[in-house]
């Protein structure tokens, strides 16, 4: 057992009168006795200030995972939007176009044939990526008046998936934190030592 000094937070051996670092006189008063290395270590570092770590850091992270989520969710809807009333087609990857190389990688367009009553038709993806990463097929979306008009499906925007790992990781991390807290008991007084 140790005793804490109520003015700086410093731990003296049981028994000791006066605090080894500050000086203060360590009266029944002034002085608490630690139950356990633990729940004086966890006491102490709310008193130091982890709420404000976790108002500072935590919840700007929680905020722009929300705003990656709303983003991500604002390009679905409106690319929901923008095609409603089309049908959907399968396309076939057939080529590659508007190739770049970046950090060693060449990144494409893919380009995808598809069939609307008898008629072939190509359009570009509207996402680059690794060829190996292209999907073989994939969705297409177009106009029945205009089969020439047409939208290739992303699939899930990735910006909505980022923000909603964030907000679970970050949610998580508060969760985990409050009980945490909850758990730790506040030190007990003693009066006579």
């Amino acid at each position: 057992m140790s005793v804490v000094c109520k003015n700086c937070g410093n731990n003296s051996e049981a028994g000791s009168k006066v605090c080894h670092v500050c000086g203060a006189e360590l009266d029944a008063s002034n002085r608490m006795v630690e139950k356990d290395k633990v729940t004086s270590v966890a006491v102490g570092v709310v008193k130091g200030g982890i709420i404000g770590t976790l108002i500072a850091r935590i919840i700007p992270m929680v905020l722009i995972g929300i705003i990656f989520f709303v983003m991500g969710a604002f390009f679905i809807i409106s690319d929901k939007i923008g095609t409603k009333g089309y049908s959907d087609t399968v396309g076939q990857l057939v080529d590659y176009t508007q190739c770049y190389y970046e950090d060693s990688s060449e990144l494409c367009l893919g380009v995808y044939k598809y069939e609307v009553n008898g008629v072939e038709y190509t359009g570009n993806g509207n996402t680059f990526s690794s060829r190996s990463n292209l999907k073989k097929t994939t969705t297409i979306k177009y106009n029945p008046n205009n089969p020439s008009e047409y939208k290739i499906s992303a699939g899930v925007s990735s910006v909505l998936f980022v923000g909603v790992l964030m907000i679970a990781f970050f949610a998580t991390y508060i969760f985990i934190f409050v009980i945490s807290i909850m758990r730790v008991k506040p030190r007990r007084k003693v009066d006579n030592i």
